[in-house]
């Protein structure tokens, strides 16, 4: 979706990734609300997330990211791996990874989440390394369900 305004001499065309991209590299933090239910149980459609700023040396596996998609759409998913200017994240009730995706594209994490203005916990409170053990078990299930279904077994 894109939002434009115009004038009688002339148009102005900004699209909703543009204005978020600014306004998250100006230090501010936005508001966006759910659209899908890739994160369920955590996140619903509906629900409303604060999505503050963030590089992606401060990332921890576990972290809620948005990533800023193609066309306007942000994309909402767990971080299981960082690293070499590419960042691999999955949907909590998705069967698989997302393909790799350069961190250019991260628009910033989640800090905060509410459900009719209730708030709901997003960060993670275990340890980093029970962070890193979760995001490998999760990509571990993803590749092992390639590759069982590579075999015919699955």
């Amino acid at each position: 979706m894109a939002l434009s305004a115009s004038d009688h001499k002339g148009a102005l065309s900004v699209t909703v990734t543009a204005l978020t991209r600014s306004a998250l590299a100006d230090g501010r933090m936005l508001r966006l609300r759910v659209v899908s239910g890739s994160m369920r149980p955590l996140l619903r459609r509906g629900d409303e997330v604060i999505v503050a700023p963030v590089a992606p040396a401060a990332l921890q596996p576990g972290d809620l990211v948005v990533r800023a998609a193609s066309g306007d759409d942000f994309v909402v998913h767990r971080l299981m791996v960082c690293q070499a200017g590419m960042i691999v994240t999955r949907g909590d009730c998705l069967p698989r990874a997302d393909p790799a995706w350069p961190a250019d594209q991260l628009a910033g994490r989640v800090v905060e989440a509410f459900r009719q203005g209730r708030p709901i916990a997003v960060t993670a409170r275990w340890p980093r390394p029970v962070g890193r053990l979760l995001a490998g078990l999760l990509l571990v299930r993803s590749l092992g369900g390639r590759f069982l279904r590579k075999v015919g077994l699955r």
